[in-house]
């Protein structure tokens, strides 16, 4: 079975912000799957391919302590049947995810420790406390996609904390206020971005570095440029234009692009545009895509499952740059993350943080996993 699983929280950072108020589960603690007020906060595929382990709370419903109580719970596709796994599972997601490498780790979100199945690790039982059994208790580190600071060739003070590109922002633990470095993989070095974009504190955001030059645009609407990190010196990218938006960053240094409506495979340093169609039987005026995990580094030779905005849709797509195409899952419906790759064009995803669907690429089909009805 090709099937891959993928790990995220279902919101993106406001989201994230608000799970740090959130509470773990009393005992006893229940959630009802069919309720409409069900909220899901993050979803895993377990190695079996059948079930899913998830976070949920009921929003309607207020502890003691004056927050939704959060229940972990695991969903056998199969038989639709959904239970309680104990206390609380982690909250997985790009930016909130667990060090689980060798499968044998107890890691934690927000102090609570949770069970994390590995990618890697063969099926094995959780406790009622949602730990591996016969696991110790291991503190683990973040992990979210991102290398180790050590494979970036930095000390085990520094973590990396945001994607730049093809690189990425990094903070000194032991000294936070210094802010966000920047870490070029390619040159194997750390610059300080304020010395490189002083008087421009937002540069940081719209930085995106590659092979060679970085991307950099130091204010929103502002013209883009091709920086030297090394030299402090910047040209002007051919036929990029203050309208286009950069959509990915592709690992061999070029972009995926939208202008107005269209999209297109963009090389900064030959201006060259090789346009991508939008495949569907449905009108879809694409405003932005982006991608659907947080460290995602797109492969052109290889398939990615990113998020499409448009006006009169928005939802995952296929994109496929061998054959320079983007194939919408039309049944999807508004900010959709996804889950997990099932055989063929088939999709597991949770939609606006309440709905767990099966999706097909190419297709209007939708399947409604939970609220089960």
């Amino acid at each position: 079975m090709n099937r891959r699983r993928i790990s995220r929280a279902v919101a993106g950072v406001a989201v994230v912000a608000a799970i740090a108020s959130l509470a773990p589960a009393r005992a006893g603690a229940t959630i009802d799957p069919k309720s409409e007020h069900l909220r899901i906060l993050g979803a895993y595929l377990a190695e079996d391919g059948r079930n899913v382990l998830f976070n949920a709370y009921d929003d309607a419903k207020q502890s003691v302590r004056g927050a939704p109580d959060i229940v972990g719970l695991v969903l056998d596709l199969t038989t639709r049947e959904c239970r309680p796994i104990g206390d609380r599972i982690a909250i997985i997601g790009p930016s909130q995810r667990t060090e689980t490498r060798d499968g044998a780790r107890s890691p934690r979100y927000s102090g609570f420790r949770a069970q994390v199945i590995d990618e890697s690790a063969s099926p094995f039982a959780i406790d009622a406390r949602g730990r591996r059994t016969g696991s110790g208790a291991v503190d683990a580190s973040i992990f979210d996609g991102s290398p180790s600071a050590a494979e970036l060739g930095l000390d085990a003070r520094h973590r990396v904390v945001v994607p730049l590109g093809l690189g990425y922002g990094v903070i000194d633990q032991n000294d936070r206020a210094r802010g966000i470095a920047c870490v070029d993989p390619f040159r194997r070095k750390m610059f300080d971005p304020a010395k490189l974009f002083p008087g421009s504190p937002s540069a940081l955001s719209k930085t995106w570095i590659r092979p060679g030059r970085w991307l950099v645009r130091r204010a929103a609407g502002a013209a883009y440029e091709l920086f030297d990190p090394d030299t402090g010196r910047s040209d002007v990218p051919e036929g990029l234009s203050a309208a286009d938006e950069i959509g990915l960053a592709l690992t061999d240094g070029r972009f995926v692009i939208t202008s107005g409506s269209s999209i297109a495979v963009y090389a900064p340093e030959t201006g060259v545009r090789e346009p991508i169609v939008l495949r569907a039987d449905a009108i879809i005026t694409v405003r932005g895509i982006s991608p659907n995990e947080h460290f995602y580094r797109c492969d052109p030779a290889k398939t990615a499952v990113i998020q499409v905005m448009g006006v009169e849709w928005t939802g995952l797509a296929r994109l496929d740059l061998a054959r320079k195409e983007i194939v919408p899952a039309l049944g999807s419906k508004g900010l959709v993350l996804l889950v997990a790759t099932l055989d063929g064009d088939d999709l597991l995803a949770v939609e606006e943080g309440r709905r767990l669907v099966k999706l097909t690429i190419g297709s209007w089909k939708r399947d409604v996993v939970l609220p089960a009805r």
